[in-house]
């Protein structure tokens, strides 16, 4: 391979790999809650989550 065919070839695999990785925060974003509730917390509270509504996910905190 010669250094002209490495670099045409960069780009293409800087693309493929943003790709690659922008769809392993899809997957994150998928999963959300659907349903609340008002139960008491008995554990210590550590950090929080704002999750806004945008169905099917609703507004929670977690």
């Amino acid at each position: 391979m010669n250094c002209e065919t490495v670099l045409k070839s960069a780009p293409i695999a800087l693309f493929l790999m943003a790709l690659v990785s922008s769809g392993q925060g899809v997957e994150r974003l998928a999963s959300c809650c659907t349903s609340v509730s008002n139960e008491e917390i008995t554990e210590p509270i550590l950090g929080y989550m704002i999750q806004e509504r945008n169905l099917p996910c609703v507004n929670a905190v977690m």
